[in-house]
């Protein structure tokens, strides 16, 4: 059988010990990209008819022929055991790739029934071997593997020099976690209302000594722009790290930041954002933001005996809001988890 093999890299030729390949089975229907670990050093390609030409391809880049076989050599022997042989030829001029394994266990099959006595047995396990062995190839790395990477892999059946049929999967390695960092601008939608605030109103006498004091609202402290708009720091985690040469550059992420406010109001978020490539975004979020409220020991209206300042009137509190960001990357460099495709 003549292997065409168009790759990446160069094949590498030594086989270690314990070396991990990565499995094609050219007899299954299942395409589905498969995660490996970095230690994997090649792919293993199974289910090859031998009686035909295939063509293994990561990228134009190379070609090696992997020669005639040398299989017939051992037909006189084969004439000596019928039913080993005719398992030898149907895995020999098999033509369908989901046959393969069926066809391998049969002549495993044939050959355990053979007598170990025999003194051509040793004979027939070069043949059977030599022939099993050209139902698979491995193509191997010769770099080391890294987060992030995206392996594409093709098999096609060559008849002629015309590529006839072709098998298709990927492989992708662990991914790394991957943020990127942005300043920017959140603006608290005022969803929840900010308490109000008071103050210690002087309700004594006309000209004279001020010993009473009513608790009044100091505002309706509702919504107002630059209270509600903070300076933060955001911190966006992509939510799908691959992304193919030619797809948008929009991508969605996952966002959590803070803010400084103004009253020097200090609020956290978190929530979906959209991301363009990696410089701009734009998220909805939900957070919380420190406020003021009236402490639980006064109310609206109370008569005070001293003018309490502000600090003495109120206790701070935590208040939920929804809020819109949009913040910036300063730098130029593009770091979100942008996926190494080998193609």
């Amino acid at each position: 059988m003549k292997i065409i093999i168009t790759i990446l890299f160069s094949v590498s030729v030594s086989l270690l010990f314990g070396q991990k390949y990565a499995q094609i089975d050219l007899g299954s229907r299942n395409s589905k990209e498969v995660s490996i670990g970095l230690e994997f050093n090649g792919i293993e390609v199974i289910s090859l008819c031998p009686s035909k030409t295939y063509k293994f391809k990561m990228k134009v880049e190379e070609i090696k022929d992997g020669g005639e076989s040398s299989v017939a050599s051992g037909v006189e022997i084969l004439d000596s055991f019928n039913s080993f042989r005719i398992a030898y030829n149907d895995l020999k001029t098999i033509m369908n790739e989901s046959e393969v394994k069926e066809k391998i266990k049969n002549l495993e099959n044939e050959y355990k029934k053979i007598e170990d006595g025999n003194i051509k047995k040793s004979d027939l396990r070069i043949l059977k071997d030599e022939l099993i062995s050209q139902t698979k190839e491995i193509i191997y790395f010769d770099f080391g593997l890294r987060k992030n990477q995206l392996i594409r892999f093709w098999v096609f059946e060559v008849d002629e020099g015309k590529e006839i049929k072709e098998w298709y999967n990927s492989f992708s390695t662990p991914t790394g976690l991957n943020f990127v960092t942005h300043f920017g601008f959140t603006y608290g939608l005022n969803t929840f209302k900010t308490p109000n605030n008071f103050y210690s109103f002087d309700i004594g006498s006309p000209g004279g000594a001020s010993d009473s004091f009513k608790v009044t609202k100091l505002n309706s402290n509702g919504a107002d722009f630059l209270k509600d708009l903070s300076i933060t720091a955001n911190f966006l985690f992509p939510i799908r790290n691959k992304r193919n040469k030619g797809e948008s550059d929009l991508k969605f992420a996952w966002l959590a930041g803070f803010g400084l406010g103004g009253e020097t109001r200090f609020s956290v978020f978190t929530g979906p954002a959209l991301m363009l490539q990696d410089f701009v975004a734009l998220g909805f979020v939900i957070g919380m933001t420190n406020t003021y409220k009236l402490n639980g020991i006064y109310k609206e209206g109370q008569i005070l005996k001293e003018n309490l300042n502000f600090d003495q009137l109120h206790q701070t509190g935590i208040r939920p809001d929804l809020m819109f960001t949009l913040s910036f990357r300063l730098s130029k460099k593009q770091v979100s988890g942008e996926v190494e495709i080998v193609n």
